[in-house]
């Protein structure tokens, strides 16, 4: 079972509009709310503007040539639409993307303590310790180099990471994009754990299968729109 749910989502995206360049919107006033303790899917095909959504929410947007016309992005009740990136995720957002999980060339080891870095010194070996006890196998490659991982273990690197900077809202772009269906249940099953502990949790994928596996919730997006799909809370 998922953890209670406030009735403020963690998590409220209205009217979301972004557009690549001079082209057409690749998100069309998109809607979107994320509560604690669940796990919210965004199922559709490649090029339906599931990445570019996730991007304008966690303000990398501004590093590529996407741009957001319009719409309100809201941490609990702060606005966050126009925050630098480093703001976003220092108010409590995590972003792992679809590609660049990990840096190649620093071990799993240097990941965690750059993550760390913003947390007070006093805490920052206990909540390491912390992740490190929620991810046992991540405590294993400590040594290892991101270049020498796997796809499954890099997912759950990024992931540790990630739960390192202590985040209120977790989104995965294409969590199970090539991996084995091994590597899918095992992170899947980590994702499950931190929705236990209370943490909003966004999950782009384009297999339904799979999102109908791990979400609450399924929302299907295509042509840079968003509409609810599925709600499976019920059915467990």
């Amino acid at each position: 079972m998922s953890a209670d749910v406030t009735a403020l989502p963690a998590l409220q995206v209205r009217g979301l509009r972004i557009r690549y360049h001079n082209g057409p919107l690749a998100v069309r006033d998109a809607d979107l709310d994320v509560h604690a303790g669940r796990i919210t899917s965004l199922v559709g095909p490649n090029g339906a503007g599931k990445s570019t959504f996730l991007q304008g929410i966690a303000g990398v947007e501004r590093r590529s040539p996407a741009q957001i016309l319009g719409g309100s992005v809201r941490l609990g009740e702060r606005e966050i639409v126009g925050t630098p990136v480093e703001a976003v995720s220092a108010a409590g957002i995590a972003f792992i993307p679809d590609r660049g999980k990990v840096f190649t060339d620093l071990t799993v080891r240097e990941h965690l303590t750059l993550a760390t870095g913003r947390i007070p010194a006093a805490r920052r070996t206990s909540v390491r310790d912390g992740v490190l006890d929620t991810f046992p196998r991540v405590r294993s490659w400590l040594d290892r180099y991101g270049g020498g991982l796997s796809g499954g273990e890099r997912q759950l690197v990024a992931m540790a990471t990630a739960l390192c900077r202590e985040p209120v809202v977790l989104m995965v772009d294409e969590m199970s994009q090539g991996l084995s269906p091994a590597a899918v249940e095992l992170v899947g099953q980590a994702l499950l754990d931190l929705r236990g502990r209370g943490i909003a949790i966004v999950l782009v994928e384009q297999t339904r299968a799979v999102a109908e596996r791990f979400a609450d919730t399924i929302h299907a997006f295509e042509r840079g729109r968003c509409a609810p799909a599925a709600d499976l809370r019920e059915a467990r």
